[in-house]
């Protein structure tokens, strides 16, 4: 992973959060329902993160946005980082990794709800 994403990327993750988000799409089975509001906390804490935590790349774009370029030792603007940068980058990259880990966690318990409520026979 080279921690980056592209406009498209962004674009469809944050259309599903805010579709599953909008009330007209909430689920009556709260089962389902309490796995997609799970699902959306944990998108929503991953694009907060991105928000904060990556930028455009190079900056004279706007179509790809990488994770604390400063820090990240093939595209810091000043030759190496820093070891202050460096350290910053490697604890983003853990919270990044968590927070990714914690998105997927909740997207299969939320595909596992959706099968159980339609009767779909599911294999743990």
């Amino acid at each position: 992973n080279d921690h980056s994403y592209d406009k498209v990327q962004k674009s469809e993750f944050v259309n599903l959060a805010f579709f599953l988000d909008n009330a007209n799409n909430h689920f009556t089975t709260s089962e389902l329902d309490n796995a997609r509001k799970e699902l959306v906390a944990a998108q929503g804490n991953l694009i907060s993160f991105t928000s904060y935590k990556f930028f455009n790349y190079p900056n004279d774009q706007v179509e790809r946005f990488c994770m604390f370029p400063a820090g990240n030792i093939d595209r810091a603007e000043r030759g190496f980082p820093d070891e202050d940068q460096q350290n910053r980058y490697l604890e983003y990259e853990a919270e990044l990794n968590s927070l990714i880990e914690e998105a997927n966690k909740r997207m299969e318990n939320f595909i596992l709800a959706a099968k159980r409520t339609l009767g779909v026979r599911v294999y743990d």
